[in-house]
């Protein structure tokens, strides 16, 4: 292999390392201006009654339900030691997670209501053995981030 060669695959490969380095930075602000509209959107309450899940997130994260703790709350994480030790909720991760709107049921973290406004994170847990039953669980979003970041670093009760 010449030199001269080696030189144009050098050329050829920083060229094509620059035009994927210039794409990925569109879409780097092409995603931060979809964030910017959906928050927006959320603030000014345009959205529909058909928005997406990931918009009802983002409504959630700028802070649809003023009452309810922010994610790195300490009493919410502290509550959800509390409510694992206790047995109340599992250590495990769930068998299936689904993310829908609110229809009224309560977390099993707080206890408050899970209104149509909010995000319904439902989880799922199927139990074999003697007795088989499914198990569903249904937190806020926030109280489910507590309770996933808790749940790995607490020994259940007995």
């Amino acid at each position: 292999m010449s030199i001269e060669s080696s030189f144009s695959r050098l050329e050829s490969v920083l060229a094509e390392n620059a035009c994927t380095r210039r794409r990925a930075a569109s879409l780097r602000q092409r995603a931060a201006c979809a964030i910017d509209r959906t928050v927006v959107a959320c603030q000014l309450g345009s959205l529909t009654h058909h928005a997406s899940r990931w918009t009802r997130l983002a409504r959630v994260a700028v802070g649809s339900s003023e009452t309810m703790p922010k994610p790195g709350d300490a009493a919410l994480r502290e509550r959800a030691r509390a409510v694992i030790r206790a047995g109340t909720l599992p250590t495990q991760a769930g068998d299936h997670t689904r993310g829908r709107r609110g229809n009224g049921a309560r977390c099993a973290l707080c206890g408050e209501v899970i209104s149509r406004e909010q995000t319904d994170i439902e989880i799922e847990f199927a139990y074999d053995g003697a007795s088989p039953h499914v198990e569903l669980l249904h937190l806020h979003v926030r109280c489910c981030s507590a309770w996933e970041s808790e749940r790995l670093k607490v020994e259940p009760a007995g």
